[in-house]
Formats: C-alpha cells, sequence, structure tokens
C-alpha cells in the first residue's frame, strides 16, 4: 500500500512477488497466486520484462497444486524469459530443472536430460555445489530410465563426491536412486547396502512427508524382488494408510518414478 501511494509500481510489484513467494512457501497456493497475478499486472502495466522469477514461482505453486499442465506452462514461460534476457543465473538453472522435471514426470526423458543438462552447466558456472549435485540426481534417475544403467551409477556417483557431507534427505535420494538402479538390474549383492541405508533412515524416523512414502514402496518393491513378500507387506499397508489419512496422492512425478 505504501508503495501503492508514492507511485512506485515497480516496488509496489516486487513486493507482491515476494509477498506471493512467502504464501508459496507456507503453502498457501490460493494467496500466493492472488499475489503473484498481481505483480504480473503491475509488471505488465509498466513495460517490466525481467519476469522469470515471478513465472518460475507460479510453475512451482502449479507442480505442488497437481496441475501439471500449467506447471509446464509457467516454467516455459520462465525459461524463454530468461533465455531472451540472457540470464546465466543460478535462477535459470533452478528453471531449467524444473522443466526438466516436468518432462521427466511424462516419461519425455531425453527432452527431460537435455534440460537437466542445461541446468548443470549453469550450476558449474555459478559454482554451485547444491545444485550439481541435485541436477547430477536428477540426470542419473533419467539415464536410469533410458536403461543406461552403468552411466546412471557413474553419475550418482558423481554426485555423490561433489558434496561428501550429506544431509539426511540428500543421503535418503542418493540411497533410493541407488537401490532403483540395482533392483533394475536385478543386482541385490551390491543392492544390499543401499537397501539397509534407506531402511535404516526409515525406521529411525529422520524423515517426513512424501519422500518417506516413497522409501516405502522401494523397501516393500526390494523385499518382493528377493522373495521376501511376508516382510514387505507392513510397508506397503502403511503406505497406503498414510495415503488414506492425508487425503493426497504422490506428485506426478513421484507416481511416474514408481511405476517406470
Amino acid at each position: 500500500r505504501i508503495y501503492h501511494e508514492l507511485g512506485d509500481r515497480l516496488k509496489e510489484a516486487q513486493l507482491k512477488e515476494f509477498t506471493g513467494d512467502l504464501y508459496h512457501l507456507k503453502k498457501d497456493h490460493t494467496t500466493a497466486l492472488e499475489y503473484l497475478n498481481g505483480a504480473l499486472a503491475i509488471y505488465d502495466s509498466i513495460g517490466f520484462t525481467r519476469l522469470q522469477g515471478a513465472y518460475g514461482i507460479i510453475g512451482e505453486i502449479y507442480n505442488n497444486k497437481g496441475d501439471f499442465i500449467q506447471s509446464l506452462r509457467y516454467n516455459l514461460l520462465a525459461m524463454k524469459t530468461g533465455e531472451q534476457l540472457k540470464d546465466t543465473s543460478l535462477l535459470m538453472s533452478t528453471i531449467y530443472n524444473r522443466v526438466g522435471l516436468s518432462y521427466f514426470s511424462i516419461n519425455a526423458d531425453s527432452t527431460a536430460l537435455s534440460y537437466f543438462r542445461k541446468g548443470l552447466h549453469l550450476a558449474h558456472s555459478n559454482t554451485d555445489t547444491g545444485s550439481i549435485q541435485l541436477l547430477l540426481f536428477n540426470i542419473s534417475d533419467a539415464l536410469r530410465k533410458q536403461g543406461a544403467y552403468q552411466p546412471a551409477l557413474d553419475t550418482l556417483m558423481a554426485a555423490a563426491a561433489v558434496l561428501p557431507s550429506m544431509d539426511v534427505y540428500d543421503q535418503a535420494q542418493f540411497n533410493l536412486l541407488a537401490l532403483n538402479i540395482m533392483i533394475c538390474t536385478k543386482n541385490f549383492r551390491d543392492g544390499e547396502q543401499y537397501f539397509r541405508q534407506v531402511l535404516d533412515i526409515y525406521e529411525n524416523d529422520r524423515l517426513s512427508g512424501s519422500l518417506v512414502q516413497v522409501m516405502r514402496v522401494f523397501i516393500a518393491e526390494y523385499l518382493q524382488a528377493t522373495g521376501k513378500y511376508r516382510e514387505s507387506c507392513p510397508y506397503l499397508l502403511s503406505f497406503f494408510a498414510a495415503q488414506s489419512s492425508n487425503h493426497a496422492t504422490l506428485s506426478r512425478t513421484t507416481q511416474a518414478e514408481l511405476l517406470s
């Protein structure tokens, strides 16, 4: 309101965008979109074109809402806007990753890989080790889906080397990705170490949210693949109970991953 009364339309729009992002982080999608669309309207009225950040946030909100058509639309808008402005910042690495994930979720793996690699290039240019590791994780999983198992495993090990001291979420993701490769190749001897790591993280209640659901599915899948059907039942029952109690479904990306 203050910037509106002062007539500083750019500051007013930037404040709306910032507020919208805060509501996005609080998972209040409706309020977030109201502020972000308000920001876009002001930006448009003053001819401000650096909109890739706002488009990217809106794309992420629609992804979280499960509206993947709108998510892809806004992520592509963010990407095209950034490219037109020759933006080579870390934001563009994030945007390429989001576009890649959108294509990954509909099993367009070659297209997803091309965007992950673009994001990786910018992550290296901006010397951001966290983004480098994340994109290597995603490249590894896309390679696995294409059946390129050894390159997928090599890429995953390269990701682990980028940040050897991973937090528990990254440890879980690394071990889940490695376990999935081992399941796909039926290499249960080497897979046992990753299975034990996933199981340890799960049993010590060190994670929450949708990643716990993914862990339950992969634990059950590994047990069934090794002939331990009875032992897999508690994890599947916990998975379906959590789905029912939360009245929610996994993201489309996760669903595609579990079904691939």
